[in-house]
């Protein structure tokens, strides 16, 4: 049975999520973050998945929706933000350049080594 405070919550969830997937929308389009906080979004991605445990247990389904949706829109912009960002960056030139040595003919390990230390 669907009782008001869930159906109150489950819009609230519903336009948090919204919210988060136009910010992981922006974030792919610009390609670099802009003007946003690090650390505000792995933590209502994890009080998200926290919240996919806990609304079935109280029996708000609707609440559970809406918290799927705001849970991959945040985790999404996670991963979009570590991607981009600074260790993205890094990760990805320690990636081509491991990847230029296999090509050259270098052992997996070798290649891995040498483009760690390079980084």
């Amino acid at each position: 049975m669907m009782l008001l405070p869930d159906l109150i919550n489950g819009g609230f969830e519903m336009g948090t999520g919204l919210a988060a997937w136009h910010g992981a929308w922006c974030l792919y389009r610009d390609k670099r973050m802009l003007g946003f906080s690090k650390f505000i979004m792995p933590w209502v991605t994890a009080w998200g998945f926290w919240n996919l445990y806990y609304y079935p247990h109280l029996a708000q389904w609707l609440s559970f929706i809406g918290g799927v949706v705001v849970v991959s829109g945040n985790a999404l912009f996670v991963a979009l933000m570590l991607n981009y960002g600074p260790f993205g960056a890094r990760l990805r030139s320690i990636a081509a350049y491991y990847g230029s040595l296999r090509i050259a003919g270098a052992s997996r390990r070798a290649a891995l080594l040498t483009a760690w230390v390079a980084r």
